[in-house]
This record gives structure tokens, sequence and C-alpha cells, in this order.
């Protein structure tokens, strides 16, 4: 009843323990029926594995019985039968309609023979369409799976291409910065070194060349490309330094791997976001970056001692970036924290994902 009605937990609970019950005093009949009722209250609740283990139970154990109580009545058969015999040698000497009667006996018992075999057949219908019924159920989780993994690969490649053309977008945006604006610039500067401009004007158009090579360089910087990961990161601090209160500790280790220009990319983006998170938000007076390999990856670890927050109550569009990007590459995201105990991420990239340095 509690099944029909929706309470299925409750049901299953009242059902595991009439399930014991019924195994304490080898009524396995009960036994079968109890199990046949978990199976529809765990698929009725969403448990289809576990529907169909209890399905499965009921089949053999039902089997089991069948086979049981064919068993039993074929050996009552036997000695009604080997009775009977006895009765009709008996009989013969006694009276002819006594034998007539022991045929009636034995017809009686093809029409039980009979319908017995019916039923068995019936049984055994009801059994093959239990069992299509659960192989429709794996096939429909398996199409279910495979479209997950479809919208996954989907979601990932859509990922895949806004970052690509957000990296192609600032290179396009620092060259021109570099190129026109920075020409520009320095045309300018030469036709005020020709002229008696005033001294703060030069400091005005030197400060104008100085930032437009800091924003070119933040949008991509050379040395990321050029040099490597580590050294862009080393000029990122100098650049957060000067823009944020908070002291920065810096552990690179970039000897024995080199970076995929991808790979380099991403982590110097998601060790940017994450600074830069800790300075506008975690009230931090320290920020550690750590980059590192082990035997089967490369790590990134950014940490600070702010104020931390409860990870069980960010939601699905936190750090969506970095999880992104660390989607990517294959790896890893891991957060850290409490509420006045700072905050830890540790991206970790398998080794699959770079290359070893050619000698």
């Amino acid at each position: 009843m509690l099944i029909r009605d929706g309470a299925h937990q409750e049901g299953i609970r009242q059902l595991q323990m009439v399930l014991r019950v019924s195994h304490e005093q080898d009524l396995n009949i009960y036994t079968a029926k109890a199990y046949a009722k978990l199976s529809e209250a765990h698929l009725l609740s969403g448990a289809p594995e576990q529907a169909l283990m209890y399905q499965e139970r009921a089949n053999r154990l039902s089997n089991h019985i069948m086979n049981a109580d064919r068993l039993r009545k074929i050996d009552e058969m036997a000695i009604r039968y080997r009775t009977a015999e006895k009765e009709k040698q008996l009989a013969l000497a006694e009276n002819k309609s006594l034998i007539q009667l022991q045929r009636l006996t034995q017809q009686k018992w093809i029409i039980t023979l009979l319908t017995m075999g019916i039923l068995s057949t019936l049984l055994t219908a009801r059994t093959i369409l239990r069992k299509r019924r659960v192989a429709r159920l794996k096939l429909e989780i398996k199409h279910q799976q495979e479209l997950e993994q479809a919208q996954k690969a989907k979601e990932l490649a859509a990922m895949q291409a806004l970052f690509s053309g957000q990296e192609q977008e600032r290179k396009r945006i620092a060259t021109d910065l570099h190129d026109s604006l920075g020409g520009t610039l320095y045309a300018l500067q030469l036709q005020l070194a020709k002229s008696k401009a005033p001294e703060e004007q030069h400091h005005i158009l030197q400060r104008a060349l100085a930032e437009n090579r800091r924003i070119s360089e933040n949008l991509l910087p050379p040395t990321l490309t050029q040099i490597g990961l580590g050294a862009a990161l080393q000029e990122w601090a100098d650049e957060f330094r000067s823009t944020w209160p908070v002291s920065v500790d810096l552990h690179l280790e970039e000897t024995s791997y080199e970076l995929p220009e991808g790979a380099r990319i991403s982590l110097f983006r998601i060790a940017q976001e994450l600074m830069n998170n800790v300075a506008r938000h975690a009230a931090a007076n320290r920020v550690w970056v750590q980059l590192y390999k082990t035997a089967h990856s490369v790590q990134l670890t950014v940490e600070d001692d702010g104020q931390g927050f409860d990870t069980s109550s960010t939601n699905e569009l936190f750090l969506k970036t970095v999880s992104s990007r660390t989607r990517l590459l294959h790896g890893t995201l891991h957060v850290d924290s409490s509420p006045g105990r700072g905050t830890t991420v540790i991206v970790e990239i398998p080794v699959q994902s770079v290359s070893p340095v050619v000698s």
C-alpha cells in the first residue's frame, strides 16, 4: 500500500522488515514476494540498479520454489501411482468396477499434469517478459549516459572555442597597442625631443608609453610565449605587488617539463584570476603561488591567509572560468577553505597534457 501511495522509502523500510521475518521463519514464498515488492519500490524511487538486483533475487527464489513444488508433486504422484497399481492388483481379484475407478483416477492425474504444464509455461512467459523489461531499462540507462557524455563533449568544445577566441582577441589588441598606439607615442616622443616642450609633457608621454606597454603585456605577456610560464608568473607577481597591498610568495619549478603554449596560457590565466580574487574578495595579507611537478602531473597552487568561506554554500558559477580551463586540460580542481582560515586552490594537470623537454 505504501508503494502505491508513493511513500517509497517508508515502503522499502517496512518491506525489509518483512524480508527479515520471512528469512528467519524460512517462509520462501513470502520472501520472494518481498523481493518483488522491493524491486518495484526501488524502481519507483529512482534506483534502477537496486530494483534489478531485487527482481533477480525474486526470480531465482520463485524458480526455486516452483521447482521444489514440482518435484514434491511428482513424488506424490509417483507414490499415488504405485499405490493405485497395488490397489489395482487387489481390485482385479475383487471387482471389475474398481478397475474402471482406477482408470478414472489415472485420467485425473493426467489432467493435473497438463494443468501443471500450462501453469509452468505461463510462469516462464512471465519471467521472460520481466527480463525483457529489465533489458529495456538497462538500454535506456546506457542511452542516457551516452547523451550526457555527448553534452559534456559539446560543452567542452564550446568552452575551447570561447577561450581560443578570447586569446586571439587579446593577441590582436596587444599587437594593435604595440604597433599602432605604441608607434604613435614613440613618434610623438621623438618630436617632443626635438622641440622645447615643457618637462611635464615629456613625463606625461613617458607614463603613456609605460601604461601602453603594461596593458599590452597584460593582454599577452611576451615572456609567456618566449621564455615560459615561470618567468611570466614572476612578472605578473611584480605587477600584482605594485597594484594591490598583498604580499606575494612564489615557489616555481619548471625544469623537467615544457608546457605546450595552450597549457601555459591556461595556467597563467588561472593564476591571474585566482590572485585577483584573493586581492578583491579575500581580505588577505599574503598569497602563496606554487608551480611544481610530480611523477604524474603538474600542479599550480594558490593559497591565501584571508577570511575564507564555506565551500558548501558556493554556487555552480563559483570559479567557473577556472573550472572550465581545468577541464579543457583534463585536470582536476580542488578548493579547500573555511571561514577565518584562508583558502587553498589546487589545479592539477596530468602529464599527458605536457611534453618532456628534448635535450
